[in-house]
Parts: C-alpha cells; sequence; structure tokens
C-alpha cells in the first residue's frame, strides 16, 4: 500500500471550480471508445456526516474498503487533449466550455454513487521514469451546481505515482494497465459530496461526505464488445454516453448520483 496524503485539487493541472451549474453536451464522434479505470483501496480518514452511505450520521469511514470505477471516452471532439511524449491528458466539461470526457462511480459498502463529471473529467498519464520524471496515472470526475433551487458540489479522484518504480509503459492513457501500489509510491484520492436544495430560504435533502482515501491497485481495461458488464458498469456506461448525449438524463440503474 503507498503512501496516502490530502488530496489537492490542481495537482496536475489547474482544477479550480465557480459556480456555474452543468452544460448540455452534444454528441461525441463514432470513432471513440469507452475504457474503464478501477482504482480499489480503503479511506484513510473522513465522516459520513448524512448517511450516504448508511449506518447512520456522522459515521467514520476510516478503514472502509472502496472501489472507484471511472468511464473514459476518447477520443471525444469537443474536449481538450494533448501531450508532449512523456505526459498526456484528455480533459474537459462546463468549467471550461468544453465536453467532459470522464465520469464515475464509487462504492462503499454495496452503496454506489455516481459523479456525472459534467462541471470537468479528465484522465492523465505520465511516462517519466526511468530517467528523470515520475510515472503518472491520475483520474477526476466533478459535478457543480448553483441555482436558486440547488447546490452541488461533488468529486472524486484518484492518482497514484512513483519516480522509482515503473508503473505504466507509455503515456497514452487509452492503454491497458494492471498495477498493485507498491510501499515507496504515493497514492491518494478523495472523495466528497455536498449537496442540498434550496427551498423557502431553507436547505433540505442535503448529503454531506468528505472522504480521504488510499489506494492498492489500479486498472485500466478497454470496453469490450460482446461482455456482459456487472450492474456497476452498465451504470458508467449509462452515465458517459448520455454525458455525451443529449445532455445528462439523470436516471437510477444500480447507482444513485451523488
Amino acid at each position: 500500500m503507498g503512501n496516502s496524503y490530502d488530496f489537492h485539487e490542481g495537482d496536475l493541472q489547474d482544477r479550480d471550480a465557480g459556480i456555474a451549474g452543468a452544460a448540455t453536451l452534444a454528441a461525441g464522434p463514432a470513432s471513440a471508445a469507452q475504457y474503464i479505470i478501477t482504482y480499489t483501496g480503503s479511506v484513510t480518514g473522513g465522516i459520513d456526516r448524512t448517511g450516504v452511505f448508511g449506518g447512520g450520521t456522522d459515521v467514520d469511514l476510516t478503514g472502509a474498503s472502496y472501489t472507484a470505477v471511472y468511464t473514459l471516452t476518447a477520443p471525444l471532439a469537443g474536449a481538450d487533449s494533448g501531450g508532449n511524449g512523456i505526459s498526456a491528458y484528455i480533459r474537459g466539461g462546463a468549467q471550461t466550455g468544453t465536453l467532459s470526457p470522464v465520469s464515475g462511480v464509487f462504492t462503499i459498502g454495496g452503496v454506489s454513487l455516481g459523479i456525472g463529471g459534467d462541471w470537468f473529467g479528465s484522465a492523465e498519464q505520465a511516462n517519466g521514469f526511468p530517467g528523470s520524471g515520475t510515472d503518472v496515472v491520475s483520474h477526476f470526475a466533478k459535478d457543480s451546481v448553483n441555482t436558486t433551487s440547488r447546490y452541488v458540489n461533488n468529486a472524486m479522484s484518484n492518482t497514484v505515482r512513483s519516480n522509482v518504480n515503473n508503473i505504466v509503459g507509455t503515456s497514452d492513457y487509452t492503454d491497458s494497465l494492471s498495477y498493485r501500489v507498491q510501499a515507496d509510491d504515493t497514492a491518494q484520492g478523495s472523495f466528497v459530496v455536498n449537496s442540498f436544495d434550496r427551498v423557502g430560504g431553507g436547505e433540505v435533502n442535503r448529503r454531506a461526505v468528505s472522504l480521504v482515501l488510499d489506494v492498492d491497485s489500479v486498472t485500466i481495461a478497454p470496453f469490450a464488445v460482446g461482455t456482459v458488464p456487472e450492474p456497476g458498469t452498465w451504470a458508467l456506461f449509462i452515465i458517459g454516453f448520455g454525458a455525451i448525449g443529449a445532455g445528462m438524463r439523470r436516471r437510477k440503474v444500480g447507482v444513485a448520483f451523488a
């Protein structure tokens, strides 16, 4: 298990978010493919204030096992992407006036919450080791809404990096990967939900949880046509295709939106 520390948005790029609502997204090109990225690990600290994952309010989830599954759509016309041969990224969302290529589903104890990534989503990978650089695998998804009737500030992130171990053999963030975190790697993550409805000058239906995460493993695999995905994976496809389609239709299929 790698070392874990508090996640700071903008570790690889500036991810500061404003307060605009979610964007309506247009369809991507037919050549776009789906990739499933799965992180496993445990919670190193954090409280479920409102029972988001069950078990009552103000529950300390330290030590709980989690799974964070991201769906990546690439290439995606309208998303921002680039690279220099050592590192590469694809990112976007309403925050930057582009399309988001990444959404996610976070699961603890059989309870799954979806992050559509409509405000911002990114996948980044670096192949700097061996040499003077660092190997990095990183994924991020965020929803942000601030209207007269609704407030949402939900996000999930995971990163594995090392300047002593060879995590990846390429900067291509769509290449298949199966990596077990080593003791001298740096592994980090976070899951945050803060949402409520504004009714009559008050706040109702509040959901609040903030978790710091360690990472044990990360895998990247393409969606294989002809296979039968697990229910959580189906939920990811619905989130991903919905985001690229005619404006994020929020429906529950074995997973609740955070």
